[in-house]
């Protein structure tokens, strides 16, 4: 589990095939940890878990055929993500596109944060607020 249940704080079910190596249809494992995360970050909101997001490729889709109504995060560096038949949902639920891992594919957005290398995340066109409701939180943001 990942500690406090803090109300500004969102689970990522981050699901890979490890390039080829985990095939087979893991939805009912994937999807039994998706719905204990949102019965644990608290009552569901319009059927949907609370605060409980996916990562998933397109193309590893077929371990996770069966996929819950929640938002995720697609990766596809240097250019917008193909949706293979039988991802229409992932387009549809697409809250976010990891452009980068930091290697050069921002194609001028950041590469990381400050000296450090990471995937980096676009929010496709939402602003902070609209991104916010689109992973559940409903607690207002948390000042510094």
């Amino acid at each position: 589990m990942q500690g406090d249940n803090r109300p500004d704080v969102v689970s990522m079910v981050d699901v890979e095939s490890w390039g080829g190596q985990i095939r087979g249809d893991h939805s009912d494992a994937i999807n039994r940890l998706v719905w204990g995360l949102g019965d644990w970050r608290g009552p569901r909101i319009d059927g949907r878990p609370r605060r409980v997001i996916g990562y998933l490729n397109p193309h590893d889709a077929p371990i996770w055929p069966v996929r819950p109504p929640i938002g995720f995060v697609v990766p596809s560096y240097g250019a917008w993500p193909a949706f293979p038949p039988g991802t229409s949902d992932l387009r549809r639920h697409m809250i976010a596109h990891q452009y980068t891992n930091g290697e050069g594919y921002g194609h001028g957005l950041p590469e990381g944060y400050g000296t450090v290398r990471c995937d980096m995340n676009a929010a496709n066109g939402r602003d902070p607020e609209q991104l916010r409701a689109a992973t559940g939180i409903t607690a207002p943001a948390r000042r510094a």
